[in-house]
This record gives structure tokens, sequence and C-alpha cells, in this order.
């Protein structure tokens, strides 16, 4: 919860230095899990919903609020009375960050950097409906995801977004030793910006 709180106090800080224009937009991709975690966590899918103010032409803050589903690679075996069952397992974390991004050009597309950084919320569960089992692990990690991606304008105040993030959420599970969660993403979306 304090990393939560601690994310979202860092986003209100950088919306008040800001004085210019105010975007929204979300983006939907494959998350690729890597590491020692993709030895056990296959490719799932993640949202992000995005909030940005431009402080000027060239640097944009803000706030993310993101969802990734990411399933098991194996199923888990559980013997009962000596029957054999599979079970479901399934591991998803969300992010509440706070997002720096630096605009390199000024032109129809315009390519950024930027950098996430925040709580991760992560939550391991595995169930079986015939079992009545239905368990979950949860914990936060304080953890940041490096950014680079472009816009492009396809209508006024309209622009299609598209990026490449490296997640490192913190958090680990516990699976033949400690594993840090972490995931490769290729996110498309649109942004918005709002005309006040």
């Amino acid at each position: 919860m304090r990393h939560i709180l601690c994310t979202l106090l860092l986003a209100v800080t950088l919306f008040q230095a800001a004085q210019a224009q105010i975007s929204v937009g979300a983006t939907l991709g494959p998350a690729i899990p890597t590491g020692g975690y993709a030895k056990f966590a296959k490719a799932g899918v993640g949202f992000t919903a995005e909030g940005r103010y431009a402080l000027n032409e060239s640097f944009n803050v803000g706030v993310n609020i993101g969802y990734a589903h990411i399933g098991a690679k194996e199923l888990v075996v559980y013997t009962q009375n000596g029957n054999v069952f599979e079970i479901d397992g399934s591991y998803n974390f969300a992010n509440i960050t706070a997002v720096a991004e630096y605009f390199i050009l000024d032109e129809d597309i315009r390519p950024f950097v930027g950098l996430e950084i925040g709580a991760y919320p992560l939550t391991f569960r595995i169930k079986h409906k015939e079992l009545g089992l239905d368990e979950k692990l949860s914990r936060t990690g304080f953890g940041l995801a490096p950014t680079v991606g472009a816009l492009y304008e396809i209508a006024d105040g309209l622009d299609a977004l598209a990026n490449m993030k490296y997640t490192l959420t913190g958090s680990t599970v516990d699976i033949d030793g400690e594993k840090g969660v972490s995931a490769f993403s290729i996110n498309v979306g649109v942004r918005y910006t709002l005309d006040f």
C-alpha cells in the first residue's frame, strides 16, 4: 500500500507542475515473460490506460494504470486419493506508475524515450473448480519500465501510439528459488489530446 501511495503522490506532484496540454490514451499488446520467470510463465496480454501533461513540446509527464494476465507455462499437477488433477495457474500483475517521456523529434512521427516508476501489485493464482481449490498469493513490488515508442498523428488531436517496454516489477515468485517477475511488451493504441 505504501508503494501505491508514494506513486500516486509522485504523479500528483508531476501533474501540478504541468501548465500545458492534457492527453489520455490506451494501449494493448502481448506481455512476454523474461529471465528465470520465463521458465514457468507463458506469453500473455497487457492493457494500459494513460494520462499525460505536456510540459512543453519535448517533455510529457503523467500516470499509467495497467494490468497484464500471464498464464502458467506448465499446469500444476495435484494428487488427491490416487487421482491426478491438472490445476490452472496464472501470474497477473498490475501497475500504478508515474511516467516521464522525452520526444526526440517534433515531426509527423514523434519518437520518444520514457520511463515508468511505481507500484506493481502481483498475484499468483491456482484454482480447480471440482476440487474447490482457489488460492492466491499477492505481493507488491516497486519497479520500473524503460520505454521507447512513437506517436503518429492520424487526425486533429488524435495520435496512433506504439511502444516497446521492458517491465521490472520489483516482485519475485518462489519457484525453484526466487525468480524476479519481468516482462517485455510491444503495445499499440491511441492517444487523444483534450481541448479545453
